[in-house]
């Protein structure tokens, strides 16, 4: 049955159904404040009803409708999606929050849209909604708002917003939350000050590891000098970090091998996985100082083995049972919970240990000193060479036609496909070869047996 008003059109499918119903406005409007069906919505379900609304003027009384602000949410995101093939849907929508009054409505039509704009940043063009408007927002009095407000001017904005709204990223007078999304936003548009931003963040020691994460996508040398410069003074996570920008590219690479031969930054800042990468960048000068400044890439065989065997000599039963498994669930948060899940908590980039041969002891140090003795396929580290010289490595853990995702040892980075020049899938993990390099042994007891335990009874603190 057909029902179509002059005031709203809207469709509902049903996942697997294959046609399509049509409703009237009153209806629709009647089901959206039923709590129950807002639930259905907000829950994402592939079986569950889609609303599509296909036509602007309709969506706009929607937004301005008695109904919950996730159903505001919503629509002005399904909007935002849609504005390509849907005429008018822009113009509707950035009408609708320029003239709205109410501070939580205005909260949730930013809070949509910025959902939308995140989603399709490639396609969207700037300066489409009035910069006075959102410069506006930004000094709103309502929270929400302002950190809405930072979202869309990064996205939408003119150059001279941008600019603004990038000044707030080392403001330390306002919100942490605003400074942060400016800085995220800031990352994401990637205007010419960026560099010069990362710079000043890290030389004040502010937000340091989002702006080395973010280094490493720069080909600025001035910027790689900078976080030479600054090694020392930064926290052990942060010098990881560190090293990770300087070798996404042969040139930052090379500067790093040089602060090394010239002593300003040790040789074992530069982990075994970290010198593989170097390798990865195909690059036989840089190989051939790697091997100069840094030393020899393969350990034989029977060094591993020898280190196995001492390890397990140390790790005897009594010696194990006295192990601290508060203090051990923290090493496995802090060194492997960002590849792999154990008793529900973790990633599941690499295999997951809950179910795995973990109680037997040679099992685990063989897998954990010689973690590339057997690596399965899902798992394989590959090298991705960018189009503007940057080398990406990690394991791919989904790929559609346009893009894939890639996971290292921090983050989840997502790459366009026709930025990619080409890919070498390698046979080795992402678990660094010296996990235990820096553990004393009663450290190594208690890591070793958390992950060879039936897990924590309770969350309370360690005794010790």
């Amino acid at each position: 049955m057909n029902f179509q008003l002059p005031t709203l059109n809207f469709q509902l499918s049903t996942s697997g159904v294959g046609r399509w119903t049509f409703i009237s406005a009153a209806i629709f409007l009647l089901l959206v404040q039923h709590v129950a069906f807002q639930n259905v919505i907000a829950a994402g379900r592939p079986n569950v009803l889609m609303i599509a609304v296909d036509d602007p003027q309709s969506a706009v009384v929607l937004l301005k409708a008695d109904v919950a602000p996730r159903i505001r949410r919503f629509t002005a995101r399904r909007m935002g999606d849609a504005w390509d093939q849907m005429p008018g849907a822009a113009e509707h929508l950035f009408s609708a929050l320029r003239s709205e009054e109410s501070p939580d409505r205005l909260a949730d039509l930013l809070s949509g849209l910025n959902e939308s704009l995140i989603r399709n940043r490639r396609r969207v063009q700037t300066g489409e909604l009035n910069d006075v408007v959102v410069a506006t927002w930004i000094r709103h009095q309502d929270p929400r708002v302002r950190l809405g407000a930072v979202t869309t001017a990064m996205v939408l904005g003119n150059d001279t917003l941008v600019d603004e709204v990038s000044e707030l990223v080392h403001n330390r007078e306002i919100d942490e939350a605003i400074c942060r999304e400016a800085l995220e936003g800031l990352i994401a548009r990637g205007p010419r000050r960026l560099a010069d931003d990362l710079r000043r963040l890290i030389q004040s020691d502010e937000f340091v590891s989002r702006a080395l994460r973010a280094t490493a996508a720069i080909d600025v040398p001035k910027l790689i000098s900078t976080v030479l410069a600054r090694y020392d003074q930064l926290n052990q996570s942060a010098k990881r970090l560190a090293v990770d920008a300087t070798i996404a590219r042969s040139s930052s690479a090379m500067l790093l091998l040089d602060a090394i031969e010239n002593k300003r930054i040790p040789v074992r800042a530069v982990s075994a996985d970290q010198a593989r990468h170097i390798l990865a960048l195909d690059d036989a000068s840089l190989a051939r100082r790697l091997e100069q400044v840094w030393g020899s890439m393969n350990s034989t065989p029977k060094a591993k083995r020898q280190k196995i065997a001492s390890l397990k000599h140390s790790l005897s039963a009594d010696f194990l049972l006295a192990a601290d498994m508060q203090r051990g669930r923290k090493l496995f948060t802090k060194r492997c919970a960002a590849c792999h899940r154990l008793f529900g908590e973790g990633q599941a980039v690499a295999p997951e240990l809950t179910g795995s041969g973990r109680r037997n002891l040679d099992y685990m140090l063989n897998n954990i000193a010689d973690p590339n003795a057997v690596v399965p396929g899902d798992f394989r580290v590959s090298v991705i060479l960018l189009d503007d010289g940057r080398v990406i490595t990690g394991s791919v853990i989904s790929t559609t036609e346009g893009r894939l995702t890639v996971q290292n040892r921090t983050e989840q980075i997502t790459i366009q496909r026709n930025r990619i020049e080409t890919i070498k899938t390698l046979s080795v993990s992402l678990v660094p070869e010296e996990l235990l390099k820096d553990l004393a042994l009663n450290e190594i007891r208690d890591l070793v047996g958390y992950l060879m335990s039936d897990g924590l009874m309770s969350d309370g603190p360690s005794d010790r």
